[in-house]
């Protein structure tokens, strides 16, 4: 690679891109991805090689299997990507193949953001969750997801929560006096 030049892909995440709770050392080594990309790819732009990152939104992978697994973790991390659906392997792997690509050899020191729009786009996506005495305290789980503060839009027997609020695993919010049919029926 010295004398040829060549490619390098780092992989980050869009957690180093966008403010997620409980996301704190994934997002500070991530970021450390992409400022040792750029950094790298002004280094060695002289030589001939090119260094980017890739950085992934959830990709149904067995580091998320228990994220994965979880219906209500599941419809909370779609609920939070813009494309409504939780990224495959395959679809990271052909953005680095582009990437390591000779005929993309003139990019160089860029974050490709393969994230469903997880990391800068805000869609019109909203996740349901039924009516009935919710505790807004927190809705965080495992330290996976935030809700932030959400606001509620009421329908029928649901009530929607706007913009990227999650529901995971050992969910922290209660809902009282809903049977699960009727929670699913949300869904």
């Amino acid at each position: 690679m010295k004398k040829e030049g060549g490619s390098i892909v780092l992989l980050s995440s869009a957690a180093a891109e966008v403010g997620l709770a409980n996301h704190e050392a994934i997002a500070a080594a991530k970021a450390g991805a992409i400022g040792l990309a750029r950094s790298a790819s002004a280094t060695y732009a002289g030589r001939g090689i090119h260094v980017n990152c890739v950085a992934p939104g959830m990709v149904r992978t067995p580091l998320t299997q228990s994220i994965n697994s979880n219906e209500l973790a599941l419809k909370g991390s779609i609920a939070m990507h813009a494309l409504g659906r939780i990224g495959e392997p395959e679809v990271i792997a052909a953005a680095i193949a582009f990437l390591l690509n000779p005929d993309h050899s003139w990019i160089t020191g860029q974050v490709l953001g393969v994230d469903g729009g997880l990391a800068h786009i805000r869609s019109r996506a909203r996740a349901r969750v039924p009516q009935g005495d919710v505790t807004m305290k927190s809705i965080a789980a495992e330290g996976h997801f935030h809700a932030g503060r959400p606001q509620l839009e009421h329908e029928g027997e649901c009530a929607w929560f706007h913009g990227h609020s999650l529901l995971g695993e050992a969910v922290q919010e209660t809902v009282k006096n809903t049977s699960t049919r009727e929670r699913e029926m949300c869904w």
